[in-house]
């Protein structure tokens, strides 16, 4: 988190440069990259589906995602070779061994900032997991899509935030079982 930090200012992730500027979470990148390219808008322009849409991006970010992550977490913190493994994923062997050796001492740290320090933690998150995909499931039932009868931010955001519960096969973030 210190490069993110040196870069933007703060703590959170994703982010990302455009056209020289740092941008900080995925609802603001998603928002400038539909400025920037218009023609690949994930944002509904009928007003009603636009509000479901960013609504529901929002209810997924901002409530449901923090506590899925720390379902996550708990269970990755619990193996610290397959945390150092995902997280090192595509970077020089030196940096990776670097990575998994200063791991432990970035374990409390890790555990503070994503609210995993209360016992209830981890079943707090794992219900929320189980809330918002058995939604998922129900809101996509008809269309196959949160909002409307295409892709939108809504399915990304859903989508980034639940594959680390459904684990996809083929993943480089697939878990050891």
């Amino acid at each position: 988190m210190g490069l993110v930090r040196k870069l933007t200012g703060q703590t959170k992730t994703p982010i990302l440069k455009l056209n020289g500027e740092w941008i900080a979470g995925s609802a603001k990148i998603i928002a400038a990259l539909e400025d920037h390219c218009p023609a690949l808008n994930l944002t509904p322009t009928e007003p009603d589906q636009r509000a479901r849409a960013l609504g529901t991006q929002a209810k997924i970010d901002d409530i449901w995602g923090p506590l899925v992550r720390q379902a996550v977490l708990h269970v990755m913190l619990g193996g610290l070779a397959y945390f150092a493994r995902l997280f090192g994923e595509g970077q020089p062997a030196l940096k990776r061994l670097g990575y998994r050796w200063t791991l432990p001492l970035a374990k409390p740290l890790i555990r503070k900032g994503n609210n995993l320090t209360h016992p209830g933690a981890f079943e707090e998150g794992r219900q929320t997991a189980e809330e918002a995909l058995d939604w998922v499931a129900a809101e996509t039932a008809d269309t196959g899509y949160l909002v409307g009868d295409r892709f939108t931010v809504a399915d990304l955001t859903a989508a980034s935030m639940l594959a680390a519960v459904a684990n996809p096969p083929n993943s480089p973030a697939t878990r050891p079982e």
